[in-house]
């Protein structure tokens, strides 16, 4: 029987309060103090052997390793006295065994969980005894093994904040996907979806709705490379959604250790898939991988076959004025003394006099056509 979030449901426990509320929560465990991951959304209880498959969840030390991580995140939603769905990663209880889970309260802050075929139930344990930083969900440990905390999400001390992948400059860049509804906190945070793809072009649109519904991937761009100044204030998945064209997909696992799940990991296929990544000039762009699997709650850009390797970012009004503009070259990484800098990083001969910097072509220069 499929039961990912089972494990889901393990660790939810939630306020002081016999009865949990619903909301956000990170979830570790009372005595080893290791938090639960959501890796991909399979698994299983088997009741007649007694035995579980819970190799979705794993538990890890350090609250700092759960900051970015939205496998960290758990929606935690009550369905009438001590029975619960528990959600994260795009998948939940519910949806995986079509039965909600059952939370016990310890009486001391700290709660049980316990799933059941109706005959015959499981309580959910840390596997691990020693002090390693991972551990394992599990069925078999007793006492304070299966006793969990919850903690709720705040901005201050439980925060989400990202640590981007790529910087640019002086600028940080990461794309994100996950299934909560987020509002950007740091200053100078801007989210972008991607328009439209046109040569070796991208036109990439500013999101201006302050909540970005769950479910939307997106590019970012970042205040600096540490978390605490990427905070993202989080809200529970609703039916919202963006209203707008995206050619961005995204994905929420990269599990290395499921490979009989098909969706543990997405396959990169170069024909019709860039990633973000920085262009042979140095420029932020959409470009081929060098990884074999996309990674954990990111973004890439699905792009028909026979796309450009590499496709720099303009906006969409940047794109429109190329487009009337047919004959211009856009050349990209060359530096020019009096050029139009894009968003993409295009350097465009603003005046005659910056020709002799550019290499052979056809240049719109003042709205007219001039051949170098």
């Amino acid at each position: 029987m499929k039961l990912l979030n089972t494990f889901l449901g393990l660790f939810f426990v939630l306020s002081i309060n016999a009865q949990i509320k619903n909301g956000l929560y990170r979830v570790k465990n009372y005595k080893t103090e290791r938090y639960v991951y959501v890796l991909d959304n399979t698994g299983s209880i088997n009741y007649s052997t007694t035995s579980a498959d819970m190799g979705a969840m794993e538990l890890w030390k350090d609250l700092d390793r759960c900051i970015d991580n939205p496998a960290s995140i758990i929606q935690v939603i009550n369905v009438g006295n001590n029975n619960y769905d528990l959600q994260s990663q795009g998948t939940g209880v519910h949806d995986i065994i079509s039965h909600y889970v059952t939370i016990y309260p310890y009486g001391d802050g700290t709660y049980q969980l316990y799933a059941s075929n109706g005959s015959l139930g499981k309580y959910l344990s840390d596997e691990e005894t020693t002090n390693v930083p991972d551990g394992q969900l599990g069925t078999t440990n007793k006492g304070e093994y299966r006793k969990w905390l919850p903690i709720p999400l705040d901005t201050e001390t439980n925060y989400f904040g990202l640590r981007p992948s790529l910087q640019c400059g002086s600028k940080f860049y990461q794309t994100f996907y996950a299934d909560f509804r987020i509002k950007m906190l740091g200053e100078g945070m801007k989210a972008y979806t991607v328009k439209e793809i046109y040569k070796h072009i991208v036109a990439i649109e500013e999101i201006t709705d302050e909540v970005i519904p769950a479910n939307t991937p997106v590019l970012i761009e970042c205040s600096s490379n540490q978390a605490g100044d990427n905070k993202l204030e989080l809200f529970v998945r609703d039916k919202s959604q963006l209203g707008r064209a995206n050619l961005l997909k995204g994905v929420y696992f990269n599990n290395p250790y499921r490979p009989k799940s098909k969706d543990a990991r997405t396959a990169y296929n170069g024909n019709t898939m860039r990633v973000l990544g920085l262009t042979e000039n140095g420029e932020i762009g959409f470009v081929m991988s060098s990884d074999p699997y996309i990674a954990a709650n990111s973004a890439y850009l699905q792009v028909p076959e026979g796309t450009a390797s590499e496709l720099v970012f303009m906006s969409p009004e940047e794109l429109e004025k190329y487009k009337l503009e047919s004959g211009i070259i856009g050349v990209s990484g060359v530096s020019v003394a009096k050029a139009v800098y894009t968003l993409s990083g295009l350097k465009v001969a603003e005046k005659v006099e910056d020709l002799h910097t550019l290499p052979a072509g056809i240049y719109i220069v003042n709205g007219k056509k001039v051949i170098r």
